[in-house]
């Protein structure tokens, strides 16, 4: 995020509440790059952190995240470093309730690394599905779940 600029401030819209994801269960088809990496960064609310997988992940590569009880609302996920960089270049997002049935959410934009959808029905699980056309690394930098 760039600096702001003098006098200017953040603000939180109003009505809007911020789930924090203490006690969620991250996991991901590929460990983290090392301890300061793994799957749980993407979900930590630290801005400082991201999840890097140890390996290129493909097609058939996963990230996913259990929450510790059901959510509703806008959820954004943010790929690549604060910086821009490494953001993924294809890839989807998936929610289920369950952990057996799945609905495809979102696409992730190549412009911004992120994907960002509303989210009416609960559910208890997020995954995302890497579709690079060359096998990449995956960075996560933010898990958002803004309860409208």
């Amino acid at each position: 995020d760039p600096e702001p600029t003098s006098g200017a401030r953040s603000v939180t819209p109003k009505n809007v509440k911020t789930t924090f994801l203490d006690g969620a269960i991250c996991t991901a088809s590929q460990l983290g790059a090392d301890k300061g990496h793994g799957p749980e960064r993407a979900a930590d609310s630290l801005e400082a952190t991201s999840y890097v997988s140890a390996g290129l992940m493909a097609r058939g590569d996963w990230w996913m995240v259990e929450f510790r009880k059901p959510v509703t609302g806008r959820i954004t996920v943010r790929s690549g470093t604060r910086d821009g960089k490494g953001r993924l270049s294809a890839g989807r997002i998936e929610t289920s309730a369950d952990g057996r049935s799945w609905n495809r959410s979102g696409n992730f934009s190549r412009a911004t690394g992120e994907c960002c959808f509303g989210q009416r029905a609960e559910i208890r699980f997020l995954r995302i599905l890497p579709e690079p056309s060359k096998p990449e690394v995956l960075t996560l930098c933010e898990v958002v779940v803004e309860e409208l």
